[in-house]
């Protein structure tokens, strides 16, 4: 009996429910639903588009244009406007406080959001009363669980101060982001956890035989009016992502901005080591002045100048650290006047493409009118250790403590590196070292111990090394000629003081 009294009420509120969406039409109702809007919160409402509901089978509201005009003293600016919107949710859930979204769709917001000389913002009085951005008390808010499908749930939390989605998780194809997110006062605040993303997925894909423009980079402006108004503080931590085709782990970033400072501190574990550091931006007028601290541990240098290059020269474990700073209003100036100090150093790793030894050797019986030698083994320069220290300006790295140690070789001296251009001059100093590699060529085994000037240009990628023999064997017989005259003038000194000693004699 009670089942079919049950299905009977039921039957009623469906037919109902139908009926109310045949013969209701809201549209009838803008002035009463602008009239309760103000009343309730003093604001006027100018609803310019149509406005659609419909109740069975599920609950669904939609309007066209919309404005909400703000509070009072902030100016005649709207609080918000919209293009379109629309909601959709299941019925049966409401009943036990639970909204299941189906459709949640909006359109063309804006936002103008304000505070006052007296802190007071343009949108406390829509949540209650104003507490402090410090506190964490629920007093006076209302919290709304959220469950969309289009894959998302959270839990909207709102009073005067306010406006959070908390307990968010989010999945999108196989990437699955938890966290909270949303307004503290006028700040941005984020707490996000992402287990694993494939950036790469979501860019669009490389135009084909497509080169980038020259100068394309003078063309991106910084965001310095956003950058000067911005109000934000969180964090973001991704377990694993790939972006560039490069695969990180252990990404955290840390970012705050307010006043027109904002920093950001990144860390990661990439190619083998890890990077940590810490980004600064001041803004000023018309640009902004740029501080970059960086550390490198551990790196496998092979891929990193690969990907970030486009150059394979150098493998080894890499550890640097630089200290940069510039100033521009686009990151084409930016990366022109960067300036700071850098140092690295290299070990157990080789200069890819180039061969020390056989160059010398060449060099070496093309100084003498010897024949050529041969090439044995695979056309690289390995070293124990490579290290150096430079100062920055402008882009270009002059460095004057380059020391480098090979198995024949010692090597010291100094250059410039064009970190936007890669091209490379040094001037360096080659002192041979006695050992196994040495004493496999007889033709340049006596030189053990001699100082050989070397000039190295081109480009990382592409260098060229000029060894001259000439200074050296130079140097060699002026170091003879000294020497001989040394044991002349010792010669004549002794034959002096032997008729000295004969006279004081007689």
């Amino acid at each position: 009996m009670l089942g079919i009294v049950g299905g009977a009420v039921l039957a009623i509120f469906i037919v109902a429910l139908v009926a109310v969406s045949l013969f209701f039409d809201p549209n009838d109702y803008k002035v009463e639903i602008s009239t309760a809007v103000e009343q309730a919160t003093g604001r006027q409402l100018s609803l310019d588009g149509d406005l659609e509901l419909d109740i069975f089978p599920r609950l669904r509201v939609a309007i066209g244009a919309a404005e909400l005009s703000s509070a009072a003293g902030f100016g005649d600016a709207p609080f918000a406007t919209i293009q379109g919107a629309g909601l959709a949710v299941g019925l049966l859930p409401l009943l036990s406080r639970r909204v299941e979204i189906g459709e949640a769709r909006l359109e063309g917001l804006v936002l103008n959001l304000a505070r006052n000389e007296q802190g007071q913002n343009n949108w406390q009085e829509l949540g209650g009363t104003a507490a402090p951005e410090s506190t964490s008390s629920t007093a006076d808010s209302a919290s709304l669980e959220l469950d969309v499908g289009a894959s998302v749930s959270a839990e909207l939390v709102y009073d005067a101060n306010r406006m959070m989605l908390e307990d968010v998780e989010f999945v999108l194809d196989d990437s699955q982001l938890t966290g909270e997110l949303g307004l503290l006062g006028d700040s941005i605040r984020f707490d996000l956890d992402i287990d694993t993303i494939n950036i790469d997925r979501y860019l669009p894909p490389a135009t084909e035989g497509a080169a980038a423009e020259e100068g394309s980079l003078d063309e991106v402006d910084l965001p310095l009016e956003v950058l000067r108004t911005l109000r934000a503080a969180g964090q973001i931590a991704i377990n694993e992502t790939q972006f560039a085709g490069r695969s990180l782990s252990k990404v955290e970033f840390s970012f705050s901005a307010e006043d027109g400072l904002v920093s950001l501190e990144p860390s990661a574990s990439l190619y083998s080591g890890t990077y940590a550091g810490e980004i600064t931006v001041r803004v000023t007028d018309d640009t902004a002045m740029l501080s970059i601290d960086q550390q490198l541990t551990g790196i496998e240098a092979m891929p990193l100048g690969r990907d970030l290059m486009d150059v394979e020269s150098l493998s080894g474990t890499l550890n640097a650290s630089m200290s940069l700073a510039a100033s521009g209003s686009n990151l084409g100036e930016v990366r022109r006047q960067l300036a700071g100090d850098i140092n690295f150093a290299l070990t157990d790793g080789a200069w890819e493409g180039f061969d020390m030894w056989f160059e010398l050797r060449r060099a070496r019986a093309a100084f003498g009118s010897r024949p050529m030698p041969a090439r044995a083994g695979p056309v690289r320069t390995a070293f124990s250790e490579m290290s150096a220290s430079g100062v920055l300006e402008d882009s270009v790295m002059t460095n004057r403590d380059l020391t480098a140690d090979l198995e024949f070789m010692t090597v010291t001296g100094g250059g410039t590196v064009n970190i936007v251009t890669d091209a490379i001059d040094f001037d360096v100093i080659a002192r041979f070292v006695d050992g196994t590699v040495l004493q496999s060529d007889p033709e340049i085994v006596d030189l053990a111990g001699d100082e050989l000037p070397l000039t190295i240009s081109g480009s990382l990628s592409s260098p060229s090394v000029l060894s001259d023999f000439s200074a050296m064997l130079s140097a060699e017989a002026e170091e003879a000629l000294q020497e001989e005259i040394e044991e002349e003038r010792e010669e004549l000194q002794d034959r002096l003081e032997d008729r000295l000693r004969g006279l004081f004699d007689r």
